[in-house]
């Protein structure tokens, strides 16, 4: 990247892609690997408690990873990782984002994905789609290669993503972020981040906050 290359940031979910991605990848291993269910009956219970307050985004992302994906490596779950990228480019993508992004690319600017969803696929989605840089929240292994459950990094979501940020752009000499597009109002700190905030399809608290806020909204 050169040192005053236009700096372009791209949310995944809902953003890009048309929805969720990271429920889907878990469940389609659900359907290869029928034997981890009896992990999961306590999940609805969890759903709840997160969603009347009681537990947080990072609670719950940590306790489906563990349910899902503990004890398996990366090698066992290759397969599944790799055809799931490939169904998300093929069928997954809103078609304005995918455009919006290669005229970005074609201009010369750099261009990150940044996401709350794990490494385990979405640095291969971010190869695929042919960005500079991925960040996004890291599965943690133990030393035999499996997955503990836990995140090696804090889960890469709200305020965490301007963290990830500043780190990358000290690191490689960036000084700011031109644009930044986001659909959840979880990605405010972010679009706030940028010189430009663009909401894309946004969640209805978004769409509230552009009421009162300098952004500009598009709809892909």
């Amino acid at each position: 990247m050169g040192k005053h290359a236009t700096i372009i940031v791209f949310d995944l979910d809902g953003t890009i892609t048309r929805r969720d991605t990271y429920l889907p990848f878990l469940f389609g291993l659900l359907l290869r690997k029928p034997w981890i269910a009896y992990r999961l009956i306590g999940l609805p219970f969890a759903v709840a408690m997160h969603l009347v307050g009681m537990r947080d985004n990072t609670w719950l992302k940590k306790l489906f990873l563990k349910a899902f994906l503990k004890g398996m490596t990366e090698q066992q779950i290759s397969a599944w990782v790799n055809s799931f990228a490939d169904k998300v480019i093929n069928t997954g993508l809103r078609e304005g984002a995918v455009a919006e992004l290669k005229k970005h690319l074609q201009t010369g600017s750099c261009v990150l994905l940044v996401s709350a969803s794990l490494d385990l696929y979405v640095n291969r989605i971010g190869e695929k789609l042919g960005v500079h840089a991925t960040l996004c929240t890291e599965v943690e292994l133990d030393d035999s290669g499996c997955i503990t459950g836990d995140l090696k990094t804090e889960n890469c979501y709200g305020q965490e993503k301007i963290s990830r940020l500043e780190s990358w752009l000290k690191q490689h000499g960036g000084e700011s972020v031109a644009i930044a597009y986001s659909d959840h109002h979880s990605d405010i700190p972010l679009l706030n981040f940028a010189n430009i905030g663009v909401a894309v399809s946004p969640s209805k608290k978004l769409a509230e906050f552009i009421q009162v806020n300098q952004l500009k909204l598009v709809h892909w």
